[in-house]
This record gives C-alpha cells, structure tokens and sequence, in this order.
C-alpha cells in the first residue's frame, strides 16, 4: 500500500513538473545596443511582411513591445507582442492582430538574417503554445499596453499616408 501511494505521489509530480514546463532552453543574449537596434528593425519590417502580410492590395503597419533577445548554441530570438493593423488610403483599419511572436535569427559575424518565426496556435492549443516557444520570464511579462500600442500604429499610418499624399501633389 505504501509503494502504491509513493508511486501515486511520484506520478502526480512529474504530471505537476511538466505541465508548466516553460522554453528553457535560451539565455538572455549580450548584445551592443548597435546590434540591438538592427535586430529591432529587422523585427519590425519582417513583422508586416511576413507575419501579418496583406491579403488585399492595402498596407500593413505593425509596432511591437520588445522583451529582449535570447540565444541559444545556434541562434537569437526576439521575444515581441506585435500589435499589425492593415489600413487603405481612407485610413480605414481593415484587418489586424495582437499576439505574441518569436522571431529567429542566425548571426553570422556581424550579420543577421531573420530565418524563422513562431506564434502560438489559437483557441485550446495557445496556452501550450506559449509555454513551448517563450521562455517562462518572457512569458510572464505578456501584458502589452494594446492600446498605446495601437495609438502608435495609427501615427505611423497617418504619416505614411499624409507622406504618400505629399509626394503625389
């Protein structure tokens, strides 16, 4: 009876224990602020791009909350809440997104190139999701201020488009 309740008990642990295993596989990445910023602007452009691309003939905009960059042996990630809105001359907000993204880069010397990208899936699978691509300390810092953020992506779409205006006058 014993082993029966010891061997429940170590069941019942491990079940605890890996339930919330989080990705820890990375460590914060000790980047120059120069190497930083490149890797924050190759974020931003790939975001629109590649991640919340149009499926119409309209422009997407997306700003984004950076918690750091990380690496591993081969690899950085850059851990982001993307706020992406796509917009058309009248500056109607036709589509958009609010989520979590983490965006994989190799580093060459000096170089980087974007080479992949992870979000999590929706409904049952998210909070699973989460836990396998974000590090637990980035995870529980996923409290995006949208609405500032949304705010700031409407500037960036009056500018562009007051921009665009400009030049065809």
């Amino acid at each position: 009876m014993l082993v029966r309740i010891l061997l429940f008990l170590l069941f019942t642990l491990l079940l605890v224990a890996c339930g919330d295993e989080y990705n820890n596989r990375v460590d914060q990445a000790d980047l120059p602020e120069p190497d930083r910023e490149i890797i924050e602007g190759l974020t931003t452009e790939y975001l629109a791009e590649e991640v919340a691309s149009s499926s119409f003939d309209h422009k997407v905009f997306c700003t984004d909350h950076s918690y750091g960059v990380f690496e591993d042996d081969e690899d950085l990630y850059h851990y982001v809440w993307s706020v992406c809105g796509e917009y058309n001359q009248d500056l109607e907000h036709l589509s958009g997104a609010s989520l979590p993204v983490a965006i994989i880069f190799n580093r060459v010397d000096q170089d980087y190139r974007i080479v992949d990208h992870r979000i999590p899936r929706d409904g049952s699978y998210n909070q699973d999701d989460i836990k396998e691509i974000f590090p637990k300390e980035v995870a529980e810092q996923f409290r995006p201020d949208v609405e500032r953020m949304t705010e700031e992506l409407e500037r960036q779409v009056e500018a562009y488009f007051e921009s665009d205006k400009e030049e065809k006058s």
